[in-house]
């Protein structure tokens, strides 16, 4: 799980996004992961998520958030 990074929204944060690393994630539900010890993050939130380097999944943004 190493190889894995998930970048989400957390506001407040800087970027208001925050990466952590696959074996930070204690579950995997039907709408939402689970870090330890017990933050839920519904996948919503999900930004990017790379695996071993390779980007497997970027959140589109919507045109109208673009020219907005």
């Amino acid at each position: 799980m190493d190889e894995c990074s998930i970048q989400y929204v957390h506001r407040g944060a800087p970027g208001d996004s925050k990466t952590v690393s696959g074996k930070n994630i204690a579950n995997i539900g039907h709408s939402f992961f689970i870090l330890y010890p017990d933050t839920m993050i519904p996948y919503h939130r999900i930004l990017k998520i790379k695996y071993k380097g390779t980007i497997l999944y970027v959140k589109k943004t919507p045109v109208s958030v673009l020219y907005t």
